[in-house]
């Protein structure tokens, strides 16, 4: 291929002198030095290179022609050829010159005048060809950085693609499945692969469904071979040539290159990987393919944490309630009819107080395993908390329904939980309700079968209950959904206020006041509604990140309004926060952005969690307790001491205040039990360097009994009575008034 780096129009003008010089020349020719034409001066000159060629391969560099002394060649047609060769030692360019002239005179007989102009321009031309391929060069340089942009804009364009289809998903498999499609389009690979190996959970993708014959031994290389290696190295492994996989001791059956990332949870523990895998016969996988697997392998570990339950791989309580949402506008479409199941451990707490977590853990792994397993490839099975489960068919008639989960109600009673040589009765309590196109939204869905299940267990567990409309204990559970339609339009018309209750130290200190912040909800003639009527509903039909977040707003808003009048901060305050707001991802950047806007200090703000709560969704509340206090924030551990397993979790999670279980407290002058519970942990607190907190003060009695055992706060009636918070603060505000004057 001709090089370029010489213009025509350039080597014209050198011709043109050339000629001047030298008129007795008839055509030039400029090879580079690999032989290849670069520049011809003539059309007759163009038959001319399958002459040269051959005679430049002769010639042996150290006893070549120079610039100042050609080789001569006769041609036909009475012409001779001089052949230059052009050298420069600085840039290391090397060019031949071949001069077409008449053969009527050696080059010696040529005027010694016309020999040095000769030289000298072939020096001129040298020169310039070296910086012209200088220019080259650079050009090229700028081409390939223009070209390694475009693939990193493309790369970003992938990306940011891929967020958008997180915003419009449906759920935590579709998700994923689009993070395979992206992959797979874009790298232009044979087959991508997610597995999470300890959850049996796995998804692969090749275009066009075209999987690779050998995709049994491909994905069983994953899961035993390089799975192992991702957890010890915890980096992606990047496999093009057997001795790739050998250097990590990977023992490969199949004839394949691969590159696989770690999936990683916020321990840095590897939870899964995704791969990218390709035929041994394609080009090798190249750090840019790398990269980008390394970010997906980033969106694809968020969206499996946001997405699936950490201990069985089944959605979480998010992720289903997208498929559940998806299937009932599918039946307003096309009027199907679907069954949702919701399934509840009998005697759960039994498992956990005589074999310990682990026991628990092991039993509910079994149970999603037995669920699994006898739906079908299209219904969803999900975990929505500790112990309970909820199974979605589709297609399916309550009487199929039915059937199916006295089946399954059975393959669970037959779980083999022997545990420490104790074998432990296992059953389960079940709650059916139809999704049909005459339901108007997914909170009725959901509060349908979580009625029909809480009837089922309240008739003795290990039964079967279908939601039907005339059944006296499901109207009651009914009674929920109108407290749902009440609190969705006290959120919508401003019908809540902010109440709080001081928590005060026994004994007395100079920091400033504090307060838990707790919610009251205004009827229609502006009468006070405590929250025990709504709550309740708000906490079964998954409203409380709204209540939870209309609290926080409007008490930050209060605090915002009390420093601008006074300058300064008067007091502090605990927020409660329920356990689903725990699992809501975009609950962290909310508060910060109330933060800034209302340029409140973190550190006057605490956030309570019930132990319930927190030892439901430990995972997320570890986390999200992390990101607050990384700004600054307390925590408090809301009702500590009413689960079975409280002392256990308390090390895992990073709290500043223990607040005591009131039913402990209350009883405190009387039961010898709960001054005993009352007193370890106020021991377990302050050995771990946190402050305790009793609910229930009532009287004075109880409140020296705290005093005699050390706690540090104390919040009840004896204390002070729930009051608008509003209301708090204009009281601290007129006792400044007073200090101040």
């Amino acid at each position: 291929m001709a090089n370029t780096a010489f213009s025509p129009a350039r080597f014209q003008h050198y011709w043109k002198l050339l000629k001047l010089a030298a008129p007795w020349i008839n055509s030039a020719l400029i090879f580079n030095q690999d032989g290849h034409l670069c520049w011809q001066s003539d059309a007759e000159a163009l038959r001319l290179p399958e002459i040269i060629s051959p005679l430049l391969a002769q010639y042996n560099p150290q006893n070549s022609a120079t610039a100042d002394t050609p080789h001569s060649h006769q041609l036909e047609s009475s012409k001779q050829l001089l052949l230059f060769q052009l050298s420069d030692s600085e840039t290391e360019t090397t060019l031949s010159l071949a001069l077409i002239c008449n053969r009527d005179k050696d080059w010696v007989q040529h005027s010694s005048e016309n020999r040095s102009m000769i030289q000298l321009l072939n020096q001129s031309l040298l020169t310039e060809y070296a910086l012209r391929m200088d220019v080259q060069e650079q050009e090229e340089e700028l081409d390939a950085i223009a070209s390694e942009l475009t693939h990193r804009y493309e790369e970003l364009n992938l990306i940011f693609s891929s967020d958008n289809h997180v915003q419009n998903l449906a759920h935590g498999r579709e998700l994923l499945q689009q993070i395979l499609v992206n992959a797979s389009n874009f790298l232009d690979v044979d087959l991508v692969a997610i597995l999470l190996p300890g959850k049996n959970f796995s998804l692969h993708y090749a275009k066009q469904n075209n999987l690779p014959a050998n995709l049994k031994e491909i994905l069983s290389c994953l899961r035993n071979e390089m799975y192992p290696a991702l957890k010890k190295l915890k980096s992606t492994i990047v496999i093009n040539h057997p001795e790739d996989a050998r250097g990590i001791h990977v023992v490969m059956d199949t004839p394949h290159k691969f590159i696989i990332a770690p999936l990683l949870n916020v321990e840095n523990e590897v939870i899964g990987l995704i791969a990218i895998i390709n035929q041994d016969q394609r080009i090798d996988f190249s750090n840019s393919d790398r990269n980008l697997l390394e970010v997906l392998a980033n969106k694809a570990t968020a969206t499996v944490i946001h997405n699936f339950d950490p201990l069985t791989g089944l959605e979480n309580s998010h992720s289903f309630e997208m498929i559940v949402m998806d299937t009932l506008k599918q039946s307003w479409q096309n009027d199907s009819y679907h069954t949702i199941a919701n399934i509840d451990i009998d005697r759960m707490a039994v498992i956990n107080a005589v074999g310990g977590l682990e026991a628990g853990d092991r039993l509910i792994k079994k149970v999603a395993a037995t669920l699994t397993r006898m739906v079908r490839s299209c219904d969803t099975v999900a975990r929505l908390g500790a112990d309970k489960f909820a199974v979605l068919l589709k297609n399916c008639d309550l009487t199929k329904g039915y059937t199916l989960m006295q089946k399954i109600s059975q393959a669970v009673t037959d779980i083999d939980m022997e545990w420490k040589h104790t074998e432990q009765e296992i059953s389960i309590s079940i709650g059916l309700a139809p999704i049909t196109a005459d339901i108007q939204n997914v909170t009725s869905i959901f509060g349908n079968v979580e009625s029909a299940r809480i009837a089922a267990k309240e008739r003795g567990r290990n039964q079967i209950q279908v939601f039907k409309l005339d059944d006296s204990d499901l109207l009651r559970r009914r009674e929920q959904i109108t407290w749902v339609s009440k609190t969705q339009s006290a959120l919508r018309n401003n019908q809540l206020v902010v109440y709080a209750q001081r928590i005060q130290p026994i004994i007395p200190n100079q920091q400033l006041p504090h307060f838990e912040i707790l919610i009251r909800m205004l009827d229609e003639e502006g009468k006070i509604i405590a929250p025990g009527y709504f709550l309740p509903a708000a906490e079964a039909f998954y409203l409380m990140p709204k209540l939870d977040r209309w609290v926080i707003q409007h008490t930050f808003e209060l605090l915002s309004a009390q420093q601008q009048q006074n300058s300064q901060p008067s007091c502090e305050v605990s927020i409660n926060l329920s356990g689903q707001s725990l699992t809501d991802s975009a609950l962290f950047g909310f508060i910060t952005g109330l933060f800034n806007r209302f340029s409140i200090d973190p550190k006057l703000i605490c956030f309570e969690v019930t132990e319930t709560a927190a030892v439901a969704n430990l995972e997320e509340a570890q986390a999200f307790i992390k990101q607050l206090r990384s700004l600054g924030c307390s925590f408090s551990l809301d009702d500590f001491g009413s689960g079975l397993s409280s002392f256990a979790y308390l090390k895992s999670l990073e709290v500043d205040y223990l607040k005591i279980d009131g039913m402990f407290v209350k009883n405190i002058t009387e039961d010898p039990v709960s001054l005993s519970m009352v007193s370890a942990i106020n021991q377990v607190g302050h050995s771990m360097q946190l402050k305790t907190i009793a609910e229930y003060v009532e009287n004075e009695s109880i409140l020296q009994c705290l005093k005699d055992l050390g706690v540090d706060y104390a919040q009840g009636y004896l204390i002070n009575k729930p009051q608008p918070f509003a209301e708090q603060l204009e009281n601290l505000n007129k006792k400044l008034a007073i200090t101040m004057a």
